[in-house]
């Protein structure tokens, strides 16, 4: 039996417009993916709610008429290298992602690490209790476990 590559969708929650630069880096992103042997499904979700975005962005990958067995969020606004994906993927964890910083001062890191001393590492995977939901690759099988809706 041939195993089949794994398919993610790309969900992008967003109140109107996107930048640019992240729908450049999305298209790299993708390209990368696809190169690598992932299925990418792209999915756009436009609203003034961010939780209605995301709760119809997980609808349709839970939906969707192929097994999609994760969902690569991205904010509209981000700027990220174009192995992001297959690197998060490849972790093989549930729920992984990335930190970045606030965009207003005093810029400190979103999310929260389990040990303090990881806070300022810059490279490598770390344990986190909380991480940032605009650049986060969440495994659709837990949606599965979680009650609807899944954002409030």
């Amino acid at each position: 039996m041939v195993e089949r590559p794994p398919a993610i969708m790309l969900g992008v929650p967003s109140p109107g417009q996107w930048r640019a630069t992240m729908a450049v880096d999305a298209i790299s992103a993708t390209v990368w993916a696809v190169a690598h042997g992932i299925y990418i499904e792209p999915r756009g979700a436009e609203g003034a709610y961010t939780e209605t975005n995301r709760n119809n962005i997980v609808r349709a990958a839970l939906n969707y008429d192929k097994p999609i067995d994760a969902i690569m969020w991205i904010d509209a606004d981000m700027r990220f290298p174009a192995d992001t994906i297959s690197r998060l993927w490849g972790h093989g964890k549930a729920v992984v992602g990335a930190t970045y910083r606030e965009r207003q001062e005093p810029y400190r890191y979103l999310g929260k690490f389990r040990d303090a001393v990881d806070e300022e590492a810059t490279e490598g995977l770390k344990p986190a209790v909380l991480l940032p939901g605009g650049m986060i690759l969440v495994k659709t099988e837990v949606y599965r476990t979680m009650p609807v809706p899944w954002y409030k």
